[in-house]
């Protein structure tokens, strides 16, 4: 794992360290992360599914060519899923697990220069590391932290994000929405060998961006 965030920093590193040709803007981004866990448990009486989170952060953009630049986002992001469990009578017992994330994907972002309306691409990784760990009783609505998360889970993860969006030009500023999805490449289960437990998400962003030292 300290290689992969090595790796993540050493690019990140690298890229900044690189003429800005395309100049630098900075801004924000939010908006939500439909997330789940991928499981390769096989028991029919429990299900993994979809649940929505936060996702907001900052962005810093880094022009290396006209189509071409880097985007660093240090973000908090929520990442987990939802369980579902049916009992012997048939019945279901829901609960959310909600993974709060440091989260720094460094994204490569391909794009049209010119036009009103301006599609581009991103593709890049993104570490993380965990700050605290919540599950939610889906029927009662009551919350705990348990005590034994981090004995069970790996505070880091790592995973590749690919995705696409619109920019639109606002006099000095850019405005943009966005999607993309997230692979989760660690294996968040650290107790059982057979078990792998990784983060997957679909996450829709709206944003803004300006740039600095220019006029």
């Amino acid at each position: 794992m300290r290689t992969m965030v090595g790796a993540a920093a050493g690019l990140a590193m690298l890229f900044v360290s690189m003429p800005a040709q395309g100049g630098v803007r900075v801004g924000a981004l939010a908006g939500a992360n439909v997330a789940t866990l991928d499981v390769n448990m096989e028991d029919p009486d429990v299900t993994f599914r979809a649940k929505t989170f936060f996702a907001a952060g900052a962005v810093v953009e880094v022009g290396l060519s006209r189509h071409l630049s880097l985007q660093l986002e240090p973000m908090y992001l929520q990442k987990g899923g939802k369980i579902v469990i049916r009992d012997f009578f048939g019945e279901d017992a829901s609960a959310s697990v909600r993974l709060s994330y440091v989260e720094l994907p460094v994204l490569l972002k391909v794009s049209k220069p010119t036009g009103r309306v301006r599609p581009y691409l991103v593709v890049g990784p993104s570490v993380g590391y965990r700050t605290s760990v919540r599950v939610k009783d889906e029927t009662t609505g009551e919350e705990e932290d348990p005590a034994d998360a981090d004995e069970n889970l790996r505070k880091w993860d790592f995973g590749v994000t690919a995705g696409a969006g619109l920019a639109v030009p606002a006099g000095r500023a850019t405005v943009f929405v966005e999607s993309r999805y997230t692979w989760g490449l660690v294996n968040l289960d650290k107790e059982d060998e057979d078990l792998t437990l990784k983060n997957r998400g679909i996450q829709v962003l709206a944003g803004f961006t300006f740039p600095i030292g220019r006029r």
